[in-house]
């Protein structure tokens, strides 16, 4: 029961605001430490990262579309920078391809 209460102390907000301080080694605690909880409330592993990952999308998504909105491309880079590091979007080029992708759904929804 006290594991429990401490997986219960971390949340998706904690792990993206490691990624904004650039704290690596909090990032991958609380990463793991979410993983590990999800997967003891009867996920697989995968479903666990995949909720996770979901998460941490809908947050730099949002961040990086109102980056694009405002034209501000030093923005862009620290995200994709942040994204890449997380090591759940695969390499630069497809960190970028990814941020495009949602740059042109917004841009097409806006129409």
């Amino acid at each position: 029961e006290a594991e429990e209460e401490v997986l219960s102390l971390y949340s998706t907000s904690d792990l993206n605001d490691a990624l904004e301080r650039g704290d690596r080694e909090d990032y991958a605690w609380i990463y793991q430490t979410l993983v590990t909880g999800k997967t003891e409330q009867g996920k697989t592993e995968a479903q666990a990262k995949g909720a996770v990952k979901s998460s941490v999308t809908a947050y730099w998504k949002k961040r990086y579309i109102e980056a694009w909105e405002a034209n501000d491309t030093a923005e862009i880079k620290r995200i994709q920078s942040i994204l890449l590091s997380t090591g759940l979007y695969g390499n630069r080029n497809e960190v970028a391809k990814l941020g495009q992708g949602w740059v042109k759904a917004y841009a097409a929804g806006k129409k």
